[in-house]
């Protein structure tokens, strides 16, 4: 059986190593990556097939939806039931490497564009990929 006083003491070099590996413990924990996030609202401009000018899009995410919104230029507004419309985007991998998403639109208005995006992360904020029709873009993430 120990004695008190031995109980003390090897109370007292637990607390000892515990406080010695402590900085390592902290150091290692200041080097975990940051949670990676896709939320916020990217843009990037593509060539409008039908029309044959560009585009420019800003998709916003927050957690695994957002939406989708196409500023379509010369488009008149009567030419095109889409222009400035927010249209539902579901979000299906956001890791350090990949961003992958669903755009909706014809299940909000007929005609509207339906596609599926696969995205490699260049950067924490920026991506590039293809969209419908074979369009390699590059996404930027707005501050």
């Amino acid at each position: 059986m120990l004695s008190d006083k031995q109980k003390q003491l090897a109370v007292l070099a637990l607390l000892a190593t515990a406080t010695s590996a402590s900085p390592a413990v902290a150091q290692v924990q200041e080097q975990a990556p940051e949670a990676i996030s896709c939320n916020g609202v990217w843009t990037y401009t593509h060539e409008d097939k039908a029309r044959g000018w560009p585009a420019d899009v800003e998709i916003t995410i927050t957690g695994g939806t957002g939406t989708y919104v196409a500023h379509l230029g010369k488009h008149k507004a009567r030419n095109s039931p889409c222009r400035e419309k927010e249209l539902p985007v579901t979000v299906s991998v956001c890791t350090a490497q990949d961003l992958a998403f669903a755009v909706d639109g014809d299940s909000l208005i007929e005609g509207c564009p339906r596609f599926r995006a696969r995205m490699k992360r260049t950067g924490p904020d920026t991506a590039e990929g293809t969209i419908g029709r074979g369009q390699t873009v590059t996404m930027r993430r707005k501050p």
